[in-house]
């Protein structure tokens, strides 16, 4: 009898990083994850302070500039998932929520991938007024 196994690696590209639980979680299952991260701190930290691993591709740069560089790249990656994860505390950057930047964003995706968006309401005068803005942008792509 054989024994037959079927390796499929997943790729994810996570942008924000945070104290890196989300892709910590996602390296110890072996996914080969890529973390964009504008600020070097925050990747340090991360490493240092909360045990970021090691084994990831790290873009310290803006993700605008990282998805547009993707793009015009002689191959441009394409990820199972993108983990968007952005929000600062204090404010979401607002280019990285337009119709334009998660449409580019969804151009390195594979045909079956998909985007999870992680965001806050805070700031919005209600929930239901948040949930409308986001919902018109998402439809629009």
């Amino acid at each position: 009898m054989f024994n037959i196994r079927v390796i499929y690696w997943l790729t994810i590209m996570n942008s924000g990083l945070g104290i890196g639980t989300t892709p910590a979680a996602l390296m110890k299952h072996g996914i080969d994850t890529t973390i964009v991260e504008l600020d070097p701190v925050v990747h340090k930290f991360a490493t240092k302070y909360f045990n970021l691993p090691s084994n990831h591709h790290a873009a310290i740069e803006d993700a605008t500039k990282f998805v547009k560089r993707s793009l015009k790249s002689a191959v441009v990656p394409q990820y199972d998932y993108i983990v968007h994860d952005v929000f600062t505390g204090g404010a979401e950057p607002a280019e990285l929520f337009t119709v334009e930047f998660l449409n580019d964003l969804k151009s390195l995706l594979k045909e079956d991938g998909a985007i999870a968006i992680v965001s806050s309401i805070s700031g919005h005068t209600t929930p239901q007024t948040y949930t409308d803005s986001s919902t018109r942008t998402m439809l629009a792509m």
